[in-house]
């Protein structure tokens, strides 16, 4: 009544103008003199709006009641950089602007932002996304807000009490963030990677994907080329120019190549590549595109050729037991001294562990020569290159004695694989002693008589001491095989059966190995 008073070119005064005066003047104004106090255990609500000319902000308090009374209200003018930031950016600017307003309120107090842009609820929801780092100047101010307790919902334009279009033209308009690059953080490392976001923004302009992208989210009709970019329709956005997926920036066809040189430095492998690339970026065929930069990176391809292996060569048996022994040394800390020699017969697989004092040719010699001692001199001895079996005093001791000692092909410990592969089934006996808190000496003699009497060998289906010795252990469990059966052991069977199983396993590990017969001659 009054502003249709004002705006009459008579006075005219009646009933209904004085009840709405005498209003204005007893309950309106009294109502507004009478903000409401902040109580730190009251629900509290944070409205926030902007405009194309300002920001808006109010924070209101419900009592017991649910009854809403408002505590305080606060607007900002944009200054001319902030009056050209997308709209998004303002509703952004506006939520962190006002959360820091009244943050003597907030601080450590959980509230609930009301806001009428769904891009806040993206920007500063889900945790606010602390483990990433910021890909727009919106989420970099969402950083800001990371040591406040708030929850974001959405409000109808109409119930928004933050009228952030009332705010006078006269404002100070002081800028919240300086207007500078310092918000742009780089998709890897400022240091390394020179791809910022206004070449991003720049090449997403001209982009010809990406712009058929925008106009597709806008208009909901996707062409058929664009079938992988449709398929994630519901969580691409646009800022600006740029098309972003969830909190990646889905990078122009012409920065491809480039980003993907940059993640490449060091010439890191493939699968390190592509969680580099996952943390920033995203486009379709990423992964593809990623495996084929590093396959044809000619420095990759020249420091990471590897020739392919050779074809197994299968050890025949030797002629008879006890001919051929392989020895090495074992470290087993805990163990007495440390230190045990094993031995292997090539033959009947039959093992020997002695423990020693020390790894020198004194004491090598003198451990084998007791072991010798019942069994007899083998015809050879093969080991590694280890010291002391280089040695001129091991060799010569046992040469002297009409034992021929090989060395194992260096680096290549499959060549001396019998006794290596025994050492497993040592030390493995050897930490379930510990772990049982049983003498370790007790348990490796319990292996190494299980292994020789009681277990038979896998391909052959005899023991080694049977092997050895022709006839079979009496004495580990009740048997019915009488004497006169100790001779019934088929050596020549036992060969045939030996060499068919090498050559099937041989078959087996060049197949899956990729073996390759070397082109390699000598003069090469």
């Amino acid at each position: 009544m009054l502003r249709l008073l004002a705006k009459s070119d008579t006075f005219y005064w009646s009933k209904a103008e004085e009840d709405e005066f005498l209003y204005l003047k007893f309950e309106a104004l009294k109502s507004i003199a009478r903000l409401g106090y902040f109580h730190p255990n009251h629900v509290t609500e944070l409205y926030v709006d902007a405009s194309p000319i300002g920001l808006g902000a109010v924070l209101i308090q419900f009592d017991e009641e649910e009854k809403p009374r408002i505590i305080s209200c606060a607007s900002k003018a944009l200054s001319d950089t902030e009056k050209k930031y997308p709209q998004t950016q303002k509703e952004a600017l506006a939520m962190v602007w006002a959360v820091e307003r009244f943050a003597f309120y907030l601080t450590s107090k959980s509230f609930t932002i009301r806001t009428d842009s769904e891009a806040n609820e993206f920007i500063f929801g889900n945790g606010h996304r602390s483990s990433k780092r910021a890909i727009t100047r919106a989420e970099s101010w969402a950083l800001r807000l990371q040591s406040f307790d708030f929850l974001v919902k959405r409000v109808p334009s109409h119930l928004n009490l933050a009228l952030s279009r009332l705010i006078a033209r006269t404002q100070s308009d002081e800028p919240f963030d300086d207007d500078n690059d310092k918000h742009v953080l780089y998709a890897v490392d400022s240091g390394y990677m020179n791809i910022t976001w206004k070449d991003i923004e720049f090449a997403s302009e001209s982009d010809e994907d990406l712009c058929t992208v925008r106009a597709a989210l806008t208009s909901g009709i996707w062409p058929e080329h664009l079938r992988r970019f449709e398929v994630h329709c519901k969580v691409l956005r646009i800022f600006g120019s740029i098309v972003f997926k969830d909190d990646k920036t889905v990078l122009p066809s012409n920065l491809r190549s480039k980003a993907l040189a940059t993640a490449h430095q060091g010439h890191i492998g493939c699968a390190a590549m592509k969680r580099i690339m996952r943390e920033y970026f995203w486009w379709p065929g990423m992964s593809k595109d990623v495996e084929k930069f590093v396959k044809e990176c000619r420095v990759c391809l020249v420091i990471s050729k590897k020739n392919p292996p050779i074809p197994l060569t299968s050890r025949k048996l030797p002629d008879g037991p006890w001919q051929m022994l392989q020895i090495d040394f074992l470290s087993v800390p805990g163990c007495g001294s440390g230190e045990l020699l094993v031995c292997v017969d090539t033959y009947s697989r039959y093992l020997s562990v002695m423990e020693i004092k020390a790894i020198d040719a004194k004491t090598t010699n003198s451990s084998l020569s007791k072991n010798f001692h019942v069994w007899g001199l083998p015809l050879t001895l093969q080991s590694d290159n280890g010291p002391p079996f280089q040695g001129h005093e091991f060799i010569s001791y046992w040469e002297s004695k009409g034992v021929k000692v090989y060395k194992s092909i260096p680096l290549h410990l499959q060549s001396n694989g019998l006794v290596e592969r025994q050492n497993q089934g040592i030390i493995k006996a050897l930490a379930g002693a510990k772990e049982s808190g049983y003498d370790w000496r007790k348990a490796l003699q319990e292996y190494v008589h299980v292994h020789n009497t009681v277990k038979p060998h896998a391909r052959l289906g005899v023991t080694p001491f049977e092997l050895l010795v022709g006839w079979k252990y009496r004495g580990t469990f009740p048997s019915l095989w009488d004497a006169k059966d100790c001779g019934d052991l088929d050596r020549s069977d036992v060969r045939d059966t030996d060499d068919v199983a090498k050559l099937i396993s041989k078959q087996y590990a060049d197949q899956r190995r990729g073996a390759k017969c070397s082109d390699i001659v000598v003069g090469d």
